[in-house]
């Protein structure tokens, strides 16, 4: 086709037509499809973007400038193997008309990618200098107030908030300055840059990194390497986040850094073991903690450049150059998709338990510690407020609901996000049980704690239908315990309500091993069902056919058709017990509803294990489930199961393990 044509070509893949049309649309027909905006309204567009990247491929002019503008920020979008793997569900294309009255007729044109690495929102603008080429696009000219940070300029704003900090939350200066086993050196008096080893009680100020490794190993220390690094590292080998990171710790005039890959000695299994309860000290004892949240791996920039200029030809074929601008989601968005430092499991710790966080967000810098929050837009605050960090960090007087409500909250987090090794999950947490120990006086036992044993032993494997692994699998750990299983856990709402010790069920840690759980309480005893012989094709109100099967197969082994007593197993690929054994359905508590659910005929709700023999002669025991038995006043099936469960269950002894 002539370039000169005024004819349109048609996108291959039918991605970008309507937003073809609304381009060549006249002022007149731009009837609002949705209005949210106000007067003017927004025309969106959906589009999947491996669809777009083919289309681009296939030779689609538009389609390529929107994929060129953003694999300019992540070049792995351009890639169509990388797009079909990471970019699955739909993203919005924004085209509005704009509200400057001066400007009438001007379309403004945005593209929504916040849950794709590395990108945010991009916004298109008409370059304001001639020079950079000429927009085709009726799109509105490049604001000459738009952020463009100089590293001179985000260096003042942070010793800003340092200085505010300093000066007025007394709770953030608290902490003791002692240095880890090991730290980075970036101010040497023979200059250059190396490791250090402290003698284990030296004071100073230090800053840490917290960074995602990602797929690309970052610098590491090892035991072949460590005498090297200890004498000098080159600076053309530290890959570009550590780079940023040492130069924000100079200018900040603090000598040394903390780098998890550099500081711990990464094929010591011995160090490594006794660095991870040292989480808690080093993240909390130190000065500042920088988090690369926008950073995929090492080989990013904390300081990047949000500026990009894309050259291209539009539909018509007419040659083209737009400004593109990306901006981030905001700070009462932080654990969105947008941000994939703060989608990993060791992370939790690093935010929970650092005093000062500054995180490089997208287009601005995000500030959080004990007391404050601030960002460089001055957006608003209120949706970080009820954030996990702002819970923890802000002490006792939020526990509301006893001091399992916070934990529960941590584990339901933690348990969410990725771990790169399943093996981690035990070892990941264990800075903030660490930390949370100096307030709570109990003692920590496998992801459950001594004083709150009845209700942390109420967590179920997340439902097949929530985010994580819908097929939970065996990890290193006991069975009553959350730390067994990969996958989410929760708990149903225990920590919201109140425990009351109307049964007899008692619970002591082993003493023999931290392994064993004793367990006290009143039993229901039945004998397997046979597994392969339910029939789910009536039983679609119970959600997925997973959840039909094991619901079929409690009620079956136990024998108490209610609809009331919801049975959640720990696995769900599996039979949850062998056909015709015995199996076990202990009952360990009862949760007290508020005065408005027992006014609409909720009793109080009941919990309980269902658990299988693993060792008839040591008298030992497997923890397969936990069962909820809803309270409900005038069913009868429902009263049988919850008389059966208090007052006519057998009183037994269960040691799990």
């Amino acid at each position: 086709m002539d370039n000169n044509s005024n004819s349109i070509r048609q996108c291959p893949r039918q991605v970008c037509d309507d937003f073809n049309k609304f381009i060549d649309a006249p002022e007149n027909s731009w009837s609002c499809r949705i209005s949210r905006s106000g007067p003017s309204g927004f025309w969106p567009h959906y589009m999947k973007w491996p669809r777009l990247v083919e289309a681009a491929e296939a030779g689609c002019n538009t389609c390529s400038i929107f994929r060129d503008a953003a694999a300019g920020f992540n070049p792995d979008l351009g890639c169509l193997e990388y797009a079909k793997a990471r970019a699955p569900g739909f993203n919005e294309l924004t085209s509005e008309p704009t509200s400057n009255d001066e400007e009438k007729g001007i379309k403004a044109v945005s593209l929504s990618l916040e849950d794709l690495p590395g990108v945010g929102v991009l916004r298109f603008y008409s370059p304001r200098k001639a020079d950079e080429g000429c927009c085709s696009w009726p799109l509105e000219s490049l604001p000459p107030k738009l952020k463009e940070y100089t590293l001179d300029a985000r260096i003042a704003t942070v010793e800003t908030w340092l200085r505010d900090c300093r000066d007025n939350h007394p709770n953030c200066c608290k902490r003791a300055l002692k240095l880890p086993k090991r730290v980075l050196d970036v101010s040497p008096r023979e200059g250059g840059l190396r490791l250090y080893e402290t003698d284990g009680n030296e004071s100073a100020e230090y800053i840490c990194l917290s960074h995602r490794w990602g797929s690309t190993r970052p610098l590491t220390t090892t035991k072949a390497t460590l005498e090297k690094l200890e004498s000098s590292i080159p600076w053309e080998i530290v890959p570009r986040t550590f780079q940023d990171a040492i130069t924000v710790t100079r200018r900040l005039g603090v000598r040394y850094l903390w780098i998890d890959s550099l500081c711990i000695v990464q094929d010591d299994i011995q160090e490594w073991e006794d660095q991870a309860p040292e989480m808690c000290a080093i993240y909390g004892n130190a000065f500042l903690t920088l988090a690369a949240a926008r950073c995929n791996d090492s080989t990013d920039t904390l300081l990047p450049d949000f500026r990009r200029t894309v050259a291209g030809r539009d539909h018509h074929g007419n040659p083209t150059t737009v400004a593109v601008r990306s901006s981030g989601p905001h700070l009462d968005n932080l654990n969105s998709g947008g941000y994939p430092l703060l989608q990993r499991g060791w992370v939790l710790q690093e935010r929970l338990l650092s005093r000062r966080l500054l995180h490089f967000a997208f287009d601005e810098l995000i500030w959080e510690c004990e007391r404050d929050v601030w960002c460089e837009c001055g957006g608003s605050q209120d949706g970080l407020e009820k954030d996990l960090r702002a819970l923890y960090r802000k002490g006792p007087r939020f526990w509301e609901q006893g001091p399992h409500f916070i934990w529960h909250k941590v584990v339901e987090e933690y348990t969410r996000l990725e771990l790169t090794y399943s093996s981690d999950r035990a070892v990941a947490v264990l800075g903030i049980a660490r930390d949370m120990e100096l307030t709570r006086k109990r003692r920590y036992v496998c992801g459950l704690w001594e004083d709150t044993l009845v209700s942390d032993l109420a967590w179920r494997a997340g439902d097949p239908n929530q985010a994580g692994d819908p097929n939970p699998s065996k990890l290193p750990g006991p069975t009553w315990s959350w730390i067994s299983i990969s996958g989410r856990c929760t708990w149903w709402d225990c920590y919201q309500v109140e425990w009351v010790d109307r049964s007899i069920a008692r619970v002591h840690p082993g003493t023999q091993s931290p392994q064993q759980l004793t367990v006290q309480g009143r039993c229901i005893v039945g004998v397997s069902a046979a597994y392969g012989d339910f029939d789910v094709q009536n039983l679609e109100f119970l959600g997925t056919e997973s959840n039909a099967i094991v619901w079929e197969w409690f009620t079956a082994s136990f024998g108490y058709e209610d609809w009331t007593t919801d049975f959640s197993p720990d696995y769900r690929h599996e039979t949850p017990v062998p056909e015709e054994e015995t199996v076990f359905w202990l009952h360990i508590g009862s949760i007290q509803h508020n005065s408005r659910e027992r006014a609409a005929g909720y009793q109080d709700t009941e919990i309980g294990l269902v658990l299988k023999c693993v060792d008839a002669t040591l008298q030992l025991y497997e923890r397969v489930g936990v069962t909820r038995h809803l309270g409900l006043l005038g069913t009868s099936q429902s009263s049988r199961t919850r008389e059966a469960f208090l007052n006519f269950g057998e009183d037994m002894v269960f040691n799990i393990v």
